[in-house]
């Protein structure tokens, strides 16, 4: 049985990997410089591996295809740069605040990402130009200013190469209805403790997601000839484009040829579902749904 689960998981990496190295080499994909696919998947399912239970109720394809979309963001999940969340019997990547920042810097022409809290006391202005952009005009802060109970709203300011910035201003109530999407509710530790950092968290990926989200591909091409995509790695080996099929339930058969393959029947739909599995069924998929929205519950 450990030797079937260990085939699957190899079966597994190799299959995103060989995936990415063809596309890779027929130019349908470009990644980003200096990016290792193969280091960032097989890091990938190590962090996969620790979520136990969560690993086991997810379908194969759809672990291959978060997989996927990490590799073609060009982020890491061992860099902290996203997490791998189940959604009912689905798993699906989604990028995090290190992610979000490493994307804005290589595809936004943003040199560098910042972010401050406002308190009660404090001396702050900020405008919005002919553009609807916001400004920062002034910060002024005291460190008495700095209690816990006293935040009234947090900034973050992206400064792109030619010196000019783009800023994002929220209330603190702004920032907790943006934590009530999550799972915790805007209670997790992380929250309670710390939640002048948690609040530039909510208002930087706030930001860093509206300029990413309005990008275009320029990152992906070489600056000398953009026509031409990167060749950012060697293929380990040739292989086909699709993913492999790999049959969950039983070990794949080496020598038995596709056209020996009998159709599987197709399941008939029981008549006289258990209540009680329905019940934990939903229960599984509403709390797989609130984590869609959970913000990652560390201060930076």
């Amino acid at each position: 049985m450990a030797n079937e689960i260990i085939k699957k998981e190899t079966q597994i990496v190799e299959s995103v990997i060989s995936r990415v190295e063809n596309l890779n080499e027929l130019g349908q994909i470009h990644l980003p410089k200096s990016y290792s696919p193969q280091n960032a998947v097989r890091a990938a399912f190590l962090v996969l591996k620790e979520k136990g239970d969560d690993l086991a109720k997810v379908t194969t394809e759809s672990i291959q295809s978060a997989m996927f979309k990490m590799v073609v963001s060009g982020l890491s999940v061992a860099k902290k740069q996203g997490d791998f969340i189940r959604y009912g019997n689905k798993m699906v990547f989604s990028p995090e605040y290190h992610g979000n920042k490493a994307m804005v810097k290589r595809m936004c022409d943003v040199v560098e990402v910042t972010h401050n809290t406002v308190y009660k006391k404090d001396e702050f202005e900020y405008t919005s130009d002919k553009n609807g952009r916001k400004q920062i005009v002034k910060h002024v802060q005291k460190i008495e200013n700095l209690v816990a109970d006293q935040i009234i709203g947090a900034y973050a300011t992206a400064t792109f190469s030619d010196g000019t910035t783009q800023s994002e201003v929220m209330s603190f109530d702004q920032i907790k209805r943006s934590w009530m999407m999550g799972a915790t509710k805007g209670n997790s530790p992380a929250h309670r403790n710390f939640p002048d950092r948690m609040a530039e968290k909510t208002v930087a990926n706030r930001l860093m997601t509206s300029l990413i989200n309005a990008s275009d591909d320029g990152s992906l091409f070489d600056k000398d000839n953009e026509e031409q995509p990167r060749k950012e790695f060697v293929p380990e080996k040739k292989q086909k484009v699709e993913f492999e099929e790999i049959n969950d339930d039983e070990p794949s058969n080496e020598n038995e040829t596709e056209g020996n393959q009998e159709p599987e029947p197709t399941p008939t739909p029981e008549k006289n579902p258990d209540p009680k599995k329905k019940e934990t069924k939903n229960k599984e998929e509403k709390q797989s749904q609130s984590q869609m929205f959970e913000e990652d519950d560390q201060p930076f």
